[in-house]
């Protein structure tokens, strides 16, 4: 079963039939004479929409990321990694708030159509996501684009002049400084800088390196390209000629970020790994998704004549999107310098240029 484009969410109509039947009877209007409710029967019709729609989703993403799964059961489908695949994928698209509401509509809905089920681990996730979403400080957690090259940049540097260490752990540090420093400059979504490929994703011509995304690797199924900024360019050049082969083995791949063992490096892995160095240097958990508000913010502190820029480098299709990152800028210490940001960037670069590992 294929797809060419992800649902948001399954219509009730469209779920799969057992679900279907289970959830409206849930909500079923019993005999006067019988004094068993059922299960939703306290519920508003507030609540059982936002259930139906957490649910809905949840089908939505099962029905492009593992369609075969709709045959099954419900209480047999609803499992730990299944949900988790779901919460990862959920996060690199919306904020905190809305996974922990999302899952917990999932919850609720699970206790109606599958009620004989213990779905203790699932509250307990729903309380955990509740706990860490955070609403009132959305870009408190944010780590500025100046912040996130340097930390991409140290964590390269510093893996090239470690004293070799086993499993590759000097080079899973230079491939995930790599990932951090390319976020700064594209932030796009989980699920295409993991589609990336060696091959089929870069165009390499004499003094630049353009990375593209076709139509079937972005949510929105649009296609598009930049040209690799020049202070990454040696870095991304190292990666490709000894750190990615490196990774490889003697197993081949053409995926562009490879894992430790030689395999394509999953999405989730990306999360991962960008999440920990992240915190590890700021303190801050920051995820992918959060890269494109960062850049969104920083715009409006650094060149606020440039806010119409920010809904394509967002992905928004609203030009007053803008205006909230904008706002938000306001509220902070106007003592960003993009002057002495760019010459930072300037002299990084020739940096980049001098050191040993980049030479012939």
């Amino acid at each position: 079963m294929t797809s060419t484009k992800q649902p948001k969410h399954l219509k009730i109509e469209d779920w799969p039939k057992t679900d279907r039947l289970a959830f409206e009877a849930a909500f079923m209007a019993g005999d006067i004479f019988d004094d068993q409710c059922p299960p939703g029967a306290n519920l508003s019709v507030g609540s059982r929409r936002k259930n139906q729609n957490s649910y809905g989703r949840w089908l939505g993403h099962l029905a492009v990321a593992d369609p075969e799964a709709l045959l099954i059961p419900p209480g047999e489908r609803l499992t730990v990694d299944r949900i988790r695949r779901f919460v990862l994928e959920l996060q690199d698209e919306v904020r905190a708030t809305t996974v922990a509401s999302t899952v917990d509509g999932i919850y609720q809905t699970a206790r109606l159509i599958a009620p004989a089920i213990d779905w203790s681990w699932l509250s307990g996730l729903k309380r955990r996501l509740h706990a860490q979403s955070e609403p009132l400080d959305r870009f408190g957690k944010l780590v500025m684009p100046d912040e996130t090259l340097e930390i991409g940049v140290s964590l390269m540097e510093s893996a090239s002049d470690a004293v070799p260490r086993t499993h590759k752990l000097n080079e899973v540090e230079y491939r995930n400084g790599l990932i951090i420093a390319l976020l700064t400059f594209w932030p796009i979504r989980r699920r295409s800088i993991a589609a990336l490929t060696a091959n089929r994703h870069i165009e390499q011509s004499e003094g630049r390196i353009n990375l593209l995304l076709y139509s079937e690797d972005t949510k929105g199924r649009r296609s598009e390209a930049i040209t690799l900024h020049p202070i990454l360019f040696p870095y991304f050049e190292h990666y490709l000629a000894k750190i990615r082969p490196i990774l490889l083995g003697e197993k081949t791949s053409v995926a562009l970020w490879v894992s430790q063992r030689g395999g394509p490096l999953t999405s989730g892995a990306i999360y991962d790994a960008v999440r920990r160095n992240l915190f590890k240097a700021t303190g801050k958990s920051m995820g992918l998704h959060d890269f494109r508000r960062a850049a969104g913010t920083y715009i409006a502190q650094t060149m606020p004549e440039k806010i119409g820029i920010l809904p394509g480098l967002l992905r928004h299709c609203d030009p007053n999107t803008g205006q909230r990152h904008y706002n938000q800028a306001r509220s902070e210490t106007a003592s960003r310098r993009f002057a002495e940001v760019q010459r930072e960037m300037r002299g990084k670069y020739r940096a980049v240029q001098r050191k040993k590992i980049f030479e012939p």
